[in-house]
């Protein structure tokens, strides 16, 4: 603001004194003939000193013009000249500053494999502190913790069973969650959410995070590809546009989570409590919903081709431009469900109870309904098997 003041007063000497370039000499000339002319016409002495006071004052004014415009120059140089200064030396400071947060941030990198959960954790709330204070550090924060929590948590029942081994896992034979691992998934969650419009991305793929219990956390765009989250309690976590593919998330308790556009194709949600779930434009394309609980869920335009949703509770779940085909609803409560306008063609229907749903504009064609329950169901416009 003060350069862009100087600047402007520059600019208005620059005028004042190419005016008087013009018009200074010959308008100082013009008035002294006038006043020397002037003074032949005064008798006293008197007189003409007041005459020649009353001269000297216009001359002067007329030649203040290219003083001032030194003036303003000279006040223009030296305010540069600070500004200059300062640039240098916050340069500087800052240069000394981010030197002295990687010496720090090294240090709590190396404290991360301490054998002391103490010091493993005052490490992790280091790389807190130095990715809130250091925006240059905190993506390498959120990477470090993310790496560190990868590779202590690496899933290894799901290796084991895609080698064919058999693992059957009961939630009181599960140890829960290491308070360190816990601490510092709060604070990669906490350093995601801190730059807002800007995307750091958070690979957690592949994480043991069986019985995690965190709420209301933010885990949009997180990397979740093939996790353990069995008996995981993520109660209105966001999970918008989070990548979760061939994830196990058995008996998982996500209850009111914002699942928008998340992609969980092909994971396993047996069991799971999503009860008033947002998974509108979801990708669930192969995943097993059987025996889950989506009452009151917001599954509007959800692509649910080859889903098993057998004997899952559906009741008053909104599933307006859902693509259906060829989903498995045998024996699902789908009572008073909103269906207009869904693609169920080829859908198996057996024993489905949709007593009350809202079915008009739905494409039923080669739906299996056998012992389907229609009572009071709205058809209007509905394409029915022939």
């Amino acid at each position: 603001m003060a350069v862009a003041l100087v600047v402007a007063l520059v600019i208005l000497g620059l005028v004042l004194w190419i005016q008087w370039l013009i018009g200074g000499p010959g308008r100082i000339g013009a008035a002294t003939d006038t006043a020397l002319a002037a003074f032949d016409g005064l008798t006293t002495n008197e007189q003409k000193v007041e005459a020649y006071g009353k001269l000297m004052a216009a001359i002067g004014l007329l030649m203040a013009a290219p003083i001032g415009l030194l003036g303003i120059i000279l006040a223009f140089w030296r305010t540069f000249n600070q500004h200059r200064d300062s640039l240098v030396s916050a340069r500087k400071l800052d240069a000394e500053t981010y030197a002295k947060a990687a010496e720090a941030f090294a240090k709590a990198v190396e404290h991360l494999g301490n054998d002391k959960i103490s010091i493993r954790m005052g490490a992790a709330l280091s790389l807190d502190a130095l990715g809130k204070s250091t925006p240059r550090l905190l993506s390498q924060a959120i990477e470090v913790l993310c790496a560190y929590v990868r590779e202590t948590r690496r899933s290894t029942d799901l290796e084991q069973e895609e080698e064919g081994g058999s693992i059957s896992l009961k939630e009181k034979d599960v140890a829960d969650i290491p308070t360190d691992i816990i601490l510092m998934l709060e604070i990669i969650i906490r350093l995601h959410c801190l730059e807002e419009g800007i995307r750091i991305p958070v690979n957690l793929r592949n994480t043991d995070m069986k019985k995690l219990i965190i709420y209301g956390a933010n885990f949009k765009n997180v990397n979740m590809y093939k996790s353990d989250l069995r008996w995981a309690s993520l109660y209105r976590v966001d999970l918008t546009g989070a990548m979760m593919n061939y994830a196990n998330l058995q008996n998982a308790r996500l209850n009111e989570a914002v699942m928008r556009s998340v992609m969980i194709a092909n994971a396993d949600l047996r069991g799971a409590y999503l009860q008033k779930a947002d998974l509108s434009d979801a990708l669930m394309s192969g995943a097993n919903l059987s025996g889950v609980d989506l009452s009151g869920a917001n599954l509007r335009r959800t692509y649910m081709g080859g889903v098993d949703l057998s004997m899952a509770n559906l009741s008053e779940a909104d599933l307006r431009g859902s693509r259906m085909g060829t989903v498995n609803l045998s024996g699902a409560k789908l009572n008073k469900a909103n269906l207009s306008g869904t693609y169920l063609s080829r859908a198996n229907l057996s024993g489905a109870d949709l007593s009350g749903a809202n079915l008009s504009g739905a494409d039923l064609a080669k739906a299996n309904l056998n012992k389907t329950n229609l009572t009071d169901a709205i058809l209007t416009d509905a394409i029915l098997p022939q």
